[in-house]
């Protein structure tokens, strides 16, 4: 079993929740048999220095088992210009705060990471205790080479930690629905369409999935009829998952994308457990 991720890189500040990100940077390092390296964004001083050396030691970290990047400047741009130029294939942040109506308009460092860092994003939900083990698992199954690559990843990182649940969610919405209740009112005849339409996803997945052979885990597959995004949060808050493991949303950010975030961008925000975005290799 292959390795997912072998160069990864945490983003830490002096926020409350350093400590956590660190202890869970700690595990995957492990987990993986992986580089770690941690990104601040601020000036090197020796108050700095001091401070974050203490942080990170008191997780039982040593500072000579892990590389140190100071960076000034705009957050954003100073960790994708690292995340480019030490390759790193994973980085690893807290999860998102509530934006501001500007942010949410002009697009905000966490949603800019999503979008524009070349590799994969772990959001860490840093509620309850750690270092937390992902042992429910919940991948968003698309019908893509995007998803093929997040399935295998997915897969891969399962094995590693012995996941006792992994579910393949495939969101769906029957087109014309809407449509159909509105101006017939049959409720057999809608929910005929509803059955056929999620037996054909059923099909689709069933192949997708037989092709790319991925290791042997146990796995079940759930239909979630909805509006995207809506149904995977709800969907993984009730069933307390561990990870949810979705595809890279597109790179450039139009203006329709700005006002009316993706599927992703809405668990991202409102988010139910920890969130990995897989970036193409």
């Amino acid at each position: 079993m292959n390795n997912p991720y072998q160069n990864i890189a945490l983003a830490v500040s002096f926020s409350p929740t350093s400590k956590k990100l660190l202890l869970e940077a700690k595990r995957l390092q492990t987990l993986f048999s992986a580089k770690l390296s941690i990104i601040h964004i601020g000036s090197d001083s020796k108050e700095n220095k001091n401070k974050l050396y203490e942080l990170i030691t008191s997780t039982g970290l040593e500072i000579n088992e892990v590389e140190i990047i100071w960076e000034k400047g705009e957050p954003t741009k100073a960790i994708m210009r690292k995340c480019k130029e030490r390759k790193f294939d994973l980085l690893i942040a807290g999860a998102l705060e509530a934006e501001n109506a500007l942010e949410y308009y002009t697009g905000s460092v966490a949603r800019k990471l999503m979008r524009s860092v070349p590799c994969s994003v772990l959001f860490i939900n840093t509620s309850g205790t750690f270092p937390k083990v992902f042992k429910k698992v919940c991948i968003s199954v698309e019908f893509t080479h995007e998803g093929e690559q997040t399935l295998k990843k997915a897969f891969e990182w399962g094995s590693l930690e012995n996941a006792k649940e992994i579910t393949l969610l495939r969101e769906f919405r029957v087109p014309g629905l809407s449509m159909l209740v509105n101006d017939n009112g049959s409720i057999q005849e809608t929910e005929g369409l509803r059955n056929k339409w999620e037996k054909d996803e059923l099909d689709k997945m069933d192949f997708f999935v037989r092709e790319l052979n991925l290791p042997k885990l146990k796995f079940k597959k759930v239909f979630l009829y909805g509006k995207q995004g809506w149904e995977s949060k709800n969907y993984t808050k009730e069933n307390k998952t561990d990870l949810l493991i979705v595809p890279a949303p597109k790179k450039k950010l139009g203006l329709f994308d700005r006002i009316f975030p993706s599927g992703i961008e809405f668990l991202a925000k409102h988010l139910p457990c920890s969130l990995l975005i897989v970036k193409p290799e």
